[in-house]
């Protein structure tokens, strides 16, 4: 398979041991004062977080086009929805980690686009799905360059894989229920197989783009991450990188707490009834309780540096400039929602039908977190809120 890759990111200028970015002394962007040294923060970020994530989605990406593939031979379903399941799980952390190759071009630095190319969400269409099907378009040699992401992806690949029923999504006004019919159960299945095991394959490419992307022997934004005011070819400053990793951890905020709780559990002008199960972030796996999780795992890893104990992340930042209850707190309040994710008995999913108080526990739990985030994090280390987070209130 040929793999574009960023050309490999050496350090461009002689670095500073004396640099402002790690003393004591005021910035030259005016940040607060440090004692931490944010180039070590960011080395632990990119070798300890971010590249083991896009290392082993690169795996569970290739098992998952592998299991598609024997499904749409005949084989069984069910190894392939355990696999989507598998790649789901690390991608959630990927969510939590949009920088460099992942994020949107000419929005970040390095960014080329493709987290919407793995996962579009929540941009999704099923009836979209089901016309292609009809028309079989999934077969046409340039479909993921003439389709939008919303045609292909991990979202379209949960659809294909557990929609169980014969039925299409699409209104009756949309006209394809004449050819739906026409086709029958049997070949519908075996469409369904096909397409997904086409995305399956691009998702699989996509994710290999990724992780050479990162890669220290390709394209190395690990080394443009951790060498940020030390002659990065993309971050002048240090404090520059970390503003990125923070608005990349503010998806906490935005997507976690706004977005796949808020709405789905009524408590959002955007879901006028009691509750819209509907709207929950994975309805067709209801998977959204387990994606939760790996988000708030994700979080948690930025905080330490590592999804293990000992390195050095937002809560070593904290430590070095006198905030260490703050990091405390972080940290608490972060394992309580963790904690709160493993207690809901059952699905997200079913919880918002059946113990609707249950399932906006969860809310309550994030939203304490998500309130020191944007507080006391962002004064703390003077750091930029993102455009689409800055007049938000709640």
């Amino acid at each position: 398979m040929l793999r574009i890759v960023l050309p490999c990111l050496a350090l461009l200028a002689c670095e500073n041991p004396k640099s402002t970015e790690q003393t004591g002394t005021k910035q030259p962007d005016g940040s607060q004062a440090a004692s931490y040294d944010r180039n070590v923060m960011l080395t632990a970020i990119a070798e300890k977080v971010i590249l083991p994530t896009v290392r082993e989605f690169d795996q569970r990406a290739s098992e998952l086009a592998s299991a598609t593939s024997v499904w749409e031979a005949g084989g069984d379903k069910t190894a392939a929805q355990s696999a989507w399941r598998d790649a789901m799980r690390v991608w959630q952390r990927k969510e939590m980690l949009q920088v460099g190759p992942a994020a949107a071009a000419g929005m970040f630095k390095g960014g080329q686009g493709l987290r919407d190319q793995v996962y579009s969400w929540p941009t999704v269409n099923p009836c979209l799905i089901d016309q292609e099907i009809v028309r079989a378009g999934y077969e046409e040699p340039e479909f993921f360059t003439d389709r939008l992401v919303n045609a292909y992806g991990l979202a379209v690949l949960e659809y294909l894989l557990f929609r169980t029923d014969g039925d299409n999504a699409c209104a009756s006004f949309v006209g394809i229920d004449d050819q739906w019919v026409s086709l029958g159960a049997v070949e519908i299945e075996a469409r369904r197989a096909r397409y997904a095991s086409r995305v399956a394959e691009h998702v699989r490419e996509q994710a290999g783009l990724l992780r050479d992307g990162w890669e220290p022997a390709a394209g190395n934004f690990t080394a443009a991450l951790a060498t940020a005011g030390k002659g990065s070819a993309f971050y002048p400053t240090a404090q520059d990188a970390l503003n990125e990793v923070f608005a990349a951890l503010y998806y906490i905020e935005l997507k976690v707490k706004d977005r796949k709780l808020a709405i789905p559990a009524g408590l959002s002008s955007k879901c006028v009834k009691d509750s819209c199960p509907e709207l929950a972030e994975s309805p067709w796996a209801e998977h959204s309780k387990e994606n939760l999780k790996e988000n708030l795992v994700a979080f948690q890893a930025l905080l330490r540096g590592s999804f293990a104990e000992g390195q050095k992340g937002f809560a070593y930042a904290l430590e070095g400039v006198g905030e260490s209850a703050l990091a405390a707190s972080l940290d608490a309040n972060t394992k309580a929602a963790i904690a709160a994710v493993d207690a809901l008995p059952g699905t997200f999913e079913a919880a918002l039908t059946a113990d609707l108080p249950a399932a906006r526990s969860l809310h309550v739990a994030v939203k304490a977190l998500t309130d020191l985030v944007k507080t006391q994090l962002v004064s703390a280390l003077n750091l930029r809120v993102p455009q689409e987070g800055a007049g938000d209130n709640d």
